[in-house]
């Protein structure tokens, strides 16, 4: 793999103000992908590791929505072995065509995972 990974926790609250009492709290881990100029975005939840939601994409210090010919990427197909790795059984990206998020199609070679 020629890509590079950067993971970072974070905490969020409900609502967001700190003012007001916590009516719900969870934890998730944003993790880039980075080859070269080219960065994914993915996000792991704490409660349930076995999915991943990939956000956004990035180039050239310009975010952006993902498209269909990002999930064709090697980085793409790269970040989805190391998101394996974790024990990530679903992945799915936010669609900006779509309903919101969607199933990342599984290659022909996944075997069981249920991507």
């Amino acid at each position: 793999m020629t890509m590079r990974v950067e993971r970072t926790w974070h905490r969020d609250r409900i609502p967001d103000n700190p003012i007001v009492p916590i009516v719900e709290q969870y934890d998730y881990e944003v993790i880039r992908f980075m080859d070269g100029d080219t960065v994914l975005v993915a996000r792991l939840y704490s409660s349930d590791q076995d999915e991943a939601s990939f956000l956004s994409a990035e180039s050239g210090g310009e975010r952006r929505l993902l498209t269909r010919a990002d999930l064709e990427t090697k980085v793409f197909r790269e970040a989805v072995e190391y998101l394996r790795t974790l024990g990530v059984k679903r992945v799915q990206w936010l669609n900006p065509d779509g309903e919101g998020y969607e199933a990342v199609p599984v290659p022909q070679d996944a075997g069981d995972a249920e991507l």
